[in-house]
């Protein structure tokens, strides 16, 4: 089941469009700085999904070589952001629901072990600190302000990571939470699950508070296991519209 129909590859003959975003600041002759750039552009959908990404224009686009962009798409390939096909070359990945279910199954094995390190050394100043962003998105969602909701609730969870020493981990979190998003814009709004996230992060916040990492780590994984279902119901929606 697919977000969005495939989109045409650009003309080969056009000239390469204006750099945005992180592409707009830099140039880039190493694999690992393409790859960022490219997902970059992907995750705030200047690249489409089903859109093919040819070399010849991502060498325009980003001011590089033949071999850094093939690098770069490998990487991206292995990371799930784009498909590479013999015929067809490299496109990027259209969204289905066996790759949403996949990444939120690394998330509920990542997410309560940092959630449950959190609890272990968080101070009283940083509970109080979520608490505060809590509260910002407790206000959002009751004044159904969807970019702030986002904002807070992104920021509640980077309050959590951000300080791990895992930063394997956090970089994969991260990674995936920005594909995710630029999906997430294209899908309907539960409101009910909204409700239901703030209970999830008022458990995560009581187990913070009592000291107890097993009870929060539980809680988190619940918090992501209800999130992946929010996602791909909001999926089977868009695609009930469509056929109906």
């Amino acid at each position: 089941m697919d977000i969005e129909e495939n989109t045409p590859r650009t003309n080969r003959d056009e000239p390469a469009p204006p750099f945005e975003g992180m592409a707009k600041e830099k140039s880039a002759t190493h694999y690992d700085t393409l790859r960022d750039l490219i997902r970059a552009d992907i995750t705030s959908s200047f690249f489409k999904p089903g859109q093919r990404l040819v070399v010849g224009e991502l060498i325009k686009r980003y001011n590089t070589s033949p071999q850094p962009v093939r690098d770069a798409l490998n990487q991206l390939q292995g990371e799930g952001f784009i498909l590479i096909s013999p015929n067809r070359g490299a496109s990027v990945r259209i969204l289905d629901e066996s790759f949403v279910r996949n990444i939120f199954e690394i998330r509920a094995l990542l997410e309560p072990l940092l959630v449950e390190r959190f609890c272990r050394y968080c101070t009283s100043a940083m509970i109080e600190e979520l608490k505060g962003v809590q509260l910002d998105f407790e206000i959002a969602v009751r004044d159904e302000n969807a970019d702030i909701v986002e904002s807070a609730n992104s920021k509640f969870h980077d309050l959590i990571f951000r300080s791990d020493p895992n930063t394997e981990a956090i970089e994969v979190l991260e990674r995936y939470a920005d594909l995710l998003e630029s999906f997430r814009r294209r899908l309907p709004s539960i409101p009910y699950r909204m409700r239901a996230r703030i209970e999830e992060h008022r458990a995560i916040l009581a187990a913070f508070e009592a000291g107890d990492p097993t009870v929060a780590a539980d809680a988190a994984r619940r918090h992501v296991r209800a999130a992946g279902d929010d996602f791909l119901e909001a999926m089977r929606q868009i695609k009930g519209n469509r056929l109906g």
